[in-house]
Order: structure tokens, then sequence, then C-alpha cells
């Protein structure tokens, strides 16, 4: 606002400047060879030629297109439009500001080919304008030395805050959206979607209408996931605390894709992705909580979950009983469950003690060891036997 009219006046003054120098032209003196104003009166005035009129309004007319083009540039910015298969929204370098910087607009989720509106606005008090925002494989990314802005452009189409100093966030519901806090995360939804707030290392939330504002001390963070359907358990547990990462691996050409959110001090690299098997390293603190992978084609083209199994530092781990019991897992004993997706499988590993860990998924066949083998063996001495019977009856 007050940009605005600081804006307006310096037009005003311009145009004053711009008219009384079209109106007093400048001549030099015939004596001196000075230049100098011959001040304006009807006779001097109607002797000047036509020419030297237009050009002092052509003048004034450039003046006018300069300073209109400059309030566009700096003061409302350019929204960029971007969409992929799973959300849609406007970006902007140079953003608005007449509180914040708003530079993420019109935030819709894509669900089915359909587009369900979300955010209208989400602004930064703090932020540099004028960095372009880094295009990563599956996310956008804006760092300046408040903080860093990450848009992931996957099925839970996480938008990410960290700030290096202290700030607040400000994200504007859409019409029809609506919030309310539960413990430490805040519940945003409408009737067609839904997704979280999850509030990081001291940060806090308050609900003010359809504005959510989070303060943010510096170290802290804010991240917003939404559901995408099959993993709806995923959203409540990464709400309750139950989930310390979570990774989305998937096929980026002519290299190994990775989108990784973290809920606290855990960190997911992937080491090996394979149509058999895929190798995750776990890094931080993920005592007692689950880490999530969602591994997408063409990696591990199994039939279904039954055809593989799962490792933590080369130790077959047990099954779990579903998704849920997983997630809430309390036990000392490490489990995962798999369940294959659209697009893929997504795996839970349940993590009760803290180690710098490597999660490897394979194929259950690779994995007979020496019980499997005798089993096996068992199983092919039973077989000989009943042959060796039924010949002698015939």
């Amino acid at each position: 606002m007050y940009q605005t009219i600081y804006k307006l006046d310096t037009l005003y003054y311009v145009l004053e400047v711009s008219i009384y120098y079209s109106a007093h032209i400048i001549e030099p003196s015939p004596e001196t060879g000075e230049v100098s104003l011959l001040h304006s009166s009807p006779e001097i005035f109607m002797k000047k030629s036509r020419v030297e009129i237009k050009c002092g309004i052509f003048a004034t007319i450039i003046v006018i297109a300069a300073v209109f083009s400059v309030m566009l540039l700096t003061g409302t910015g350019q929204y960029v439009p971007r969409t992929s298969d799973y959300s849609a929204y406007e970006l902007a370098v140079n953003p608005p500001m007449p509180d914040f910087s708003y530079p993420l607009a019109n935030y819709s989720l894509v669900r089915g080919g359909m587009t369900f509106d979300i955010f209208e606005r989400i602004g930064i008090e703090n932020y540099e304008s004028g960095i372009e925002f880094y295009e990563g494989l599956t996310n956008m990314t804006h760092r300046d030395r408040y903080g860093r802005l990450d848009i992931h452009e996957t099925p839970t189409t996480v938008i990410q805050y960290h700030a290096l100093e202290q700030n607040t966030l400000k994200f504007e519901l859409a019409q029809g959206t609506g919030a309310i806090k539960r413990g430490n995360s805040i519940i945003v939804g409408s009737e067609d979607v839904s997704g979280i707030f999850v509030m990081l290392d001291g940060s806090t939330a308050n609900i003010a209408g359809q504005e959510v504002l989070f303060s943010l001390p510096s170290g802290s963070g804010v991240v917003f996931r939404t559901d995408t359907g099959i993993d709806s358990p995923v959203g409540t547990a990464v709400a309750e605390g139950r989930v310390s990462a979570e990774m989305y691996l998937l096929d980026a050409g002519w290299t190994v894709g990775e989108d990784v959110v973290s809920y606290g001090d855990t960190w997911l690299y992937a080491v090996t992705a394979s149509e058999e098997i895929v190798e995750v390293q776990v890094t931080g603190n993920a005592t007692g909580k689950s880490v999530v992978i969602h591994v997408t084609e063409p990696y591990l083209k199994y039939v279904s979950a039954d055809d593989m199994t799962v490792k933590l530092d080369g130790v077959d781990l047990k099954s779990g009983l579903g998704m849920a019991e997983t997630l809430w897992d309390t036990g000392e004993e490490a489990s995962y469950f798999a369940v294959k997706t659209a697009n893929g499988y997504d795996v839970i590993v349940y993590i009760p003690e803290n180690s710098d860990s490597v999660i490897t998924i394979t194929t259950a066949d690779a994995n007979f060891g020496v019980d499997g083998l005798i089993t096996l063996l068992a199983a092919i001495g039973i077989v000989g036997v009943a042959v060796v019977a039924l010949i002698k009856t015939e």
C-alpha cells in the first residue's frame, strides 16, 4: 500500500516536471550561448514550432510508460503458471508485497484430472526477491538468507519451509477450505481434498479465519502434506509424529529420482534401484518411528507384495499385520509392511533403535537362507518318497 502511494506521488512529480519542460522551451542565449529556460508567455509559447510541442508530449508519454513499467515489475510481480501431474500453482520471482511477499499463489491439487483449490496465496514475511527458483527432478526450490522453500511435485504434494532466521509464514486458504488444530499439527480440508500441517522444531501456529499463520524461530520449519487416498494412514501417522521421513523413488530416465521429506532429523538416500532390488540408506535419528518408501515403476517389478522381502542391515524383518499396525508399532523388534499401489509399492519400515541402517527390498525367492534350504530339501524328500511308494504300488 505504502509503496503504491509512493510510486503514484513519484509519477505525479514526473508528470509535473515533464509538462513544465514541454511548456518552457530550452534555448541557448544568443549573447552568451548559455542554456536557459524561457519563461512562458502567450506570445513566446505560440511562436514555438509544433515539432517542439510534439517532442514535449512524446517525452511525457515515455516517462509515463517507464514509471508504469517499474510499478508493474517491482510492485505486483509476474506470476508464472506451473502444472504437474499432482498440483497446479503460480510462482513469482519478484512477488507482490503489500505486507508479506507472496511467491506462491492459486495452489491447487490435481486428482483424477480435476483440480481442487486449497490455497489462494502463501506469504513469507522476510523474503529475498529476484532469486530464481531452482527446478529439481521433483520439486521447485527457493533459497535465500532467511530460509528455504520447497514445493514438491509428487502425489503427496508437500510444501516445506525451513527457517534460517526467525520468520513468519502465512497460508491463505481457498474458499470452502477450513483448518482445525490437533496436537502438533493442523488439519486442512474441504469436501474434496484434505491435508495436514506439521510443525517442526519449535514452530507454532495460529488460525485466524481463512488464514493460518506460522511463527518460525531460527532452525524450525513447517511441512504441508496431502493424502493420496491409499496412504491415508500414513498422513494420520505423520500428523501424530509416527513417521520420521518419507521418500519417493522414481525413474528419471538418466538417473534414479529421489524426493525426500524429513519430519525431523532423519534422511533417506537411494543406494541401489532396479527391477529386483532397492536399497536405501537411513541416517539420523529414527528411533521408535517408521520410514515410508514409495517405490514407483520400473523398480521392483513384482506381481504382489508377497513376492518381496525386506531386510534391515541384512536381517530379515517380520511382516506387520497391516499399514496402520506397522506405523503405530512400538515394540522392540523391527518390522515392515508393503502394499501394491497403482504406480508401484509403498513400503513402511518400523525402526525401534537408532542407528545408521540400510533397508534392502528384494525378491523373496532369492532369500532362502539355511532354514529355507532345509525346508526345500525336506519338500523334495517328501515328493521323492511319494513317487517311490507310487511305483511300488503299481
